[in-house]
């Protein structure tokens, strides 16, 4: 279970952005994706971490269940933002979310694939 907590506040921490009825506008165009690849690729690195760890899943399990993990949340987050005034939910927004997945478990697998060579 200690594996799974990184994962569970990060998740809690874009539940909570996502429940905000504004997060200020955009610094430039498309700066909303881009940051939900990056909250979305930090939460599935820690995901990966959880599912290395704790379940001793392979590599490209990793991958795959990380993405899909990740990807399935930022559902459940556009649902979560259909309810929230002056919030709706975008299918480019659930698009950058499993990008971000891929990439957050990419990175994981990388780093770990690195540590271990140089063990």
């Amino acid at each position: 279970m200690k594996h799974w907590i990184p994962a569970i506040l990060c998740a809690a921490f874009i539940f909570y952005l996502s429940g905000r009825q504004s997060l200020g506008v955009p610094l430039f165009p498309y700066a909303d994706k881009i940051l939900h690849i990056i909250a979305y690729a930090v939460l599935a690195f820690f995901i990966s971490r959880a599912l290395c760890k704790a379940h001793s899943v392979g590599y490209f399990n990793i991958i795959l269940m990380g993405m899909f993990i990740t990807g399935i949340y930022g559902l459940t987050d556009e649902v979560h933002q259909l309810f929230v005034p002056t919030r709706s939910a975008d299918p480019f927004d659930l698009l950058a979310d499993f990008f971000g997945g891929l990439i957050g478990s990419i990175i994981y697998v990388q780093l770990s694939q690195g540590n271990k060579k140089r063990s």
